[in-house]
């Protein structure tokens, strides 16, 4: 049980484990979740790692007298079965630290420590072909909860990843918001924003300073870069330019891109800059889609590039 972690997960070869020992019915109740689409959502654990998911799967199991399916994450390793906050509020639990105990429910759930000092719960594979016990889906949303929370997520993308009290202004006074308690819709945008894998990534300050201070000393300490359009003279087409500054020497690159596409950008990152220059300490760019995608993030990672958003 991890309330650190907002989904359920596990590694593949940890489900194999677990699995190892159950029947072929038992295993049969495992359900494989096709509607989320391709397996492009990312995790990031505690050692910084971020590793993408390989499918969603529908676990029934046993804690004490009730049965639940638990909507768990699948990902490549031995990550433990880590029961997460969303199943947690899902299951209305009730932690008593004192007792070693939860409350599931309305029953009562005896927990223990291992001897890393994580507090682990007993679960049961569903014995039986017919269940004997009604199965309670663990999800923390209902079909409405989901579709209002969607419908907010594409709202806050589309304003550039907008931040919760700016999403809260906006919606209160919109035509599907404006009859919703100010409570809830403020918990819908906390969810839909904490759900976001952008503003996951690219955690910032809330408070900015109105004038802004040296950002480099030396060069490719840090980077700038920004697209821009023009018009070609000739031909009356729209061309897009990619530009790239070094902010100490003022030291500037640009190219023209067929596209906006993330591997496009990316690659005239590494032709125009990084295979002349190496690589930046700190690239600097605004909150448009080009930039702020997995893509972009998980190649700067990778390549050991720090990477700051900023409002344009």
């Amino acid at each position: 049980m991890d309330t650190g972690a907002t989904k359920t997960v596990i590694g593949n070869k940890t489900l194999d484990k677990l699995t190892g020992k159950w029947t072929a019915i038992q295993r049969g109740q495992i359900y494989v979740d096709k509607s989320v689409g391709n397996n492009t959502e990312t995790f990031k654990f505690g050692d910084d790692r971020i590793v993408r998911k390989q499918k969603m799967i529908h676990i029934p199991v046993k804690i004490g007298e009730k049965v639940i399916k638990l909507k768990t994450y699948v990902f490549p390793g031995l990550v433990p079965f880590l029961m997460g906050i969303e199943a947690l509020r899902g299951l209305n639990a009730k932690i008593d630290i004192n007792r070693s105990n939860f409350e599931l429910m309305g029953s009562i759930v005896q927990w223990r420590n291992n001897s890393g000092g994580h507090i682990v719960l007993e679960l049961e594979a569903i014995l039986n072909e017919k269940l004997e016990y009604p199965i309670f889906n663990v999800n923390h949303y209902s079909n409405e909860f989901q579709n209002e929370t969607s419908h907010i997520k594409k709202v806050h993308v589309k304003f550039g990843h907008a931040k919760p009290y700016k999403m809260q202004r906006l919606l209160e006074n919109s035509f599907m918001f404006a009859n919703m308690k100010k409570t809830k819709l403020q918990l819908l945008i906390e969810k839909a924003v904490e759900s976001c894998d952008i503003c996951y990534e690219e955690k910032k300050q809330d408070r900015k300073p109105k004038n802004s201070t040296i950002r480099a000393v030396s060069f490719n300490e840090s980077v700038a870069i920004d697209l821009t359009e023009c018009w070609d003279q000739h031909s009356s087409e729209k061309i897009v330019i990619c530009h790239m500054v070094d902010e100490y020497s003022r030291l500037s690159t640009a190219a023209i891109v067929k596209d906006k596409k993330p591997e496009t950008i990316l690659n005239v990152i590494m032709t125009n800059w990084l295979c002349l220059f190496g690589t930046p300490a700190k690239l600097l760019h605004d909150r448009r889609g080009e930039f702020m995608n997995i893509q972009t993030l998980n190649f700067m990672n990778v390549m050991g590039i720090k990477t700051k958003a900023t409002s344009a």
